[in-house]
């Protein structure tokens, strides 16, 4: 075995008991250099599915590098030399790079749980008034999010906050937006409700009907057209 790259001389010598003869065949064997695989990232090996990894082949080899072969630890390969590759579900995951020179020489190297992904949650919630004709009101929410470990910021709209699950609220008159994150200590999501709260509003009752003249034993459909619900 060969241990080391270079080009090695070879000489057989034969004898009877009673006489031998040499050949040297100069520089007979050559052995190439093996590449040296390695493998980095763009940005952060840690993220929330879907999580987007762009994977940098960072090998070096005396020799040309024509083809490479990625496993991303999910079941997800590829040949590409630094490719972008997406985890759509949570886990740790081992890559892999195995990679070949012009003339056939490889290497491989495997970095374990290189790619760590997390659920991201799911912020959602409703509230048991929305509008009031009253100038106060207290409001009380009901929260929906989806995850595990959960922490929750309400902003209200008017200036306060909450880190309750199930926060009430009183308002004075006006309109607000309400949002809600929420965060299980690696990833995070937030719903925003647009002008979700009316309090201290006013309403005009209007409505349309289909028809305004009709003869008798005829059905008239009406529409309920009042504004701010």
């Amino acid at each position: 075995m060969y241990a080391s790259p270079g080009n090695y001389d070879v000489k057989l010598t034969v004898t009877d008991g009673v006489m031998n003869d040499s050949k040297i065949e100069l520089s007979y064997i050559t052995v190439f250099e093996n590449p040296t695989a390695n493998i980095d990232i763009v940005g952060s090996n840690t993220g929330c599915a879907s999580y987007l990894v762009d994977f940098l082949d960072v090998s070096q080899s005396s020799n040309v590098i024509t083809s490479w072969f990625w496993d991303f630890g999910d079941g997800g390969n590829s040949n590409t030399q630094s490719p972008s590759y997406t985890y759509l579900s949570d886990g740790n995951f081992t890559v892999s790079l195995l990679v070949s020179d012009i003339n056939s020489c490889q290497d491989l190297i495997t970095f374990t749980n290189y790619i760590e992904v997390e659920n991201k949650p799911t912020a959602d919630f409703n509230s048991d008034i929305i509008f009031s004709c009253n100038t106060t009101e207290s409001v009380s929410f009901s929260n929906f999010s989806l995850g595990s470990n959960l922490s929750y910021f309400w902003d209200f709209g008017d200036g306060t906050t909450s880190n309750l699950v199930n926060p009430t609220h009183n308002y004075n008159s006006g309109t607000f937006t309400v949002t809600l994150i929420v965060d299980n200590g690696f990833c995070s999501d937030t719903l925003v409700l647009q002008d979700y709260i009316h309090i201290g509003a006013t309403t005009i009752t209007n409505f349309t009907s289909n028809i305004n003249s009709v003869c008798a034993d005829l059905t008239v459909q009406f529409k309920d057209n009042t504004s701010n619900g």
